[in-house]
């Protein structure tokens, strides 16, 4: 059910980006990455991995888990306030032509209410039950795609479009707030024994994502200050893609996170391998199919999807889609790294991998612009995805299994040889090389019956 709504709700945002970068065209999309992506490094640091934190302790013993969120919710929010007010002030220092530096003031309360909507969906991740999020998040597309569609009809303008997506995030605040009463009060609450607690727990994972969202986001800042909007709005509209494709590991690792942590702390080893083997089995069965169906068909999605002056972002997207593959499995292991207790050594990780980052953008974007910008991002996930998978390994000495995703790889060539002679219909393509995907993987044995009759059974509360 989670999975279908997700679908949906990746449907309805595509259908969104897809309306919005054809009404702003490339220099107006350019706007809009750009004054995303700056909003995004002060996002990071008011989160600050309390998130990761808030799930954690709701999932240990010994932790009241509403008492817990009470006062992570609490340093959330002022901590969100603080760093998200000064990102105007500090835009206007800034060499961005005047409709981005309105353009991060309007939007700097979208992500205050993206940042709470976080915090409300930790407590759905620890109870198992991500469905109301995403029903929250269809309900909040439907009024960005009404929003931009009347924008769009009166001509509305760049700043009519932030502006709905704020609405949008606030939307999904308020009905997130109203069912989380169902297992827990949400209140503001100060009690500083756990305040010490929890920022120890989150400074190095904080300090992680801070490096973590550099070499992220900093591939279009720094696209921003060097090359024209059009180049950012191409590279950013790539981008978007991206982020709509990620979107799955994080939600899969979302839930699967409480039964990480539940496992490790019991010092149930046998069912710990087991968490991460399946994870690691159904992450691979994800991205090798969209690795490889990208790098076909890359070009016709973006022009289906953005528009004709957007078919550049199709080769573009077809060098992201390998940091995809990457983020599937730097996500597992990254979090992973969370539940052993290992922030701090990964937290070198993330410092080379924005080490990386930040050189290889600074040496490449003023030469080869988003083509060096996309290459770098490639190499940085790579980087950390390695990293984390080092350390959990030296930390827990499980090994992984290879089997299933050798399946994967030859499900996933027999969906490449189909591509490669089929030349109809975009929309035929997908649905038949994922039927074909699907159907190679059967008779591999990658997906058994007893495989489908798990994954459709509903979990008994443990």
């Amino acid at each position: 059910m989670q999975i279908a709504a997700r679908v949906i709700s990746v449907l309805l945002g595509v259908i969104a980006f897809g309306i919005m970068a054809r009404y702003l065209g490339q220099e107006g999309f350019g706007w809009f990455t750009t004054t995303m992506a700056f909003l995004n490094f002060f996002g990071i640091f008011a989160d600050f991995g309390l998130s990761l934190v808030a799930i954690q302790l709701m999932s240990e013993k010994g932790y009241d888990p509403e008492k817990s969120f009470q006062n992570i919710f609490t340093f959330r929010l002022m901590t969100g306030i603080f760093f998200l007010g000064v990102a105007p002030l500090i835009a206007l220092f800034f060499p961005y032509p005047i409709e981005i530096k309105i353009g991060i003031a309007i939007t700097t309360s979208s992500i205050l209410f993206s940042s709470l909507i976080q915090m409300y969906t930790v407590v759905y991740q620890v109870h198992l039950n991500m469905l109301i999020p995403v029903i929250a998040d269809i309900i909040g597309r439907v009024i960005t795609i009404a929003g931009i569609m009347y924008g769009v009809l009166l001509n509305k303008g760049f700043f009519f479009i932030l502006a709905v997506i704020a609405v949008n995030n606030l939307v999904q605040v308020i009905m997130l707030h109203w069912y989380s009463g169902h297992y827990t009060r949400v209140r503001l609450a100060c009690d500083w024994q756990l305040w010490k607690d929890i920022f120890k727990r989150s400074w190095p994972i904080g300090l992680s994502i801070i490096f973590n969202i550099i070499y992220l986001k900093a591939d279009s800042v720094f696209l921003s200050f060097w090359r024209p909007q059009t180049e950012v709005g191409i590279y950013g509209a790539a981008y978007n893609v991206i982020q709509v494709l990620t979107a799955v590991p994080f939600l899969f690792i979302g839930l699967a996170l409480g039964s990480y942590t539940a496992s490790w702390s019991q010092g149930d080893m046998p069912r710990f391998k087991a968490h991460v083997q399946k994870s690691f089995d159904f992450l691979i069965l994800g991205a090798a199919p969209l690795i490889v169906g990208t790098l076909f068909l890359a070009r016709p999605i973006m022009v289906m999807i953005a528009g004709p002056s957007f078919e550049q972002s199709g080769d573009i997207l077809k060098i992201l889609i390998l940091a995809v593959g990457a983020v599937f499995l730097s996500v597992l292991f990254g979090s992973l790294i969370n539940v052993i207790n290992k922030q701090r050594i990964m937290l070198i990780g993330y410092i080379a991998g924005a080490m990386i980052g930040v050189t290889g953008y600074i040496l490449t974007i003023p030469i080869y612009s988003y083509w060096g910008a996309a290459w770098v991002t490639v190499l940085s996930e790579c980087s950390i995805l390695l990293f984390a998978f080092l350390i959990f390994y030296k930390k827990t000495r499980i090994a992984i299994s290879l089997f299933l995703s050798g399946k994967a790889l030859l499900a996933s060539l027999a969906m490449a040889l189909f591509l490669f002679f089929f030349h109809g219909h975009i929309i035929f393509a997908i649905v038949l090389a994922g039927g074909i995907y699907a159907c190679a993987l059967i008779l591999l044995g990658g997906i058994s019956k007893n495989d489908l009759i798990l994954f459709f059974k509903r979990p008994s509360a443990e």
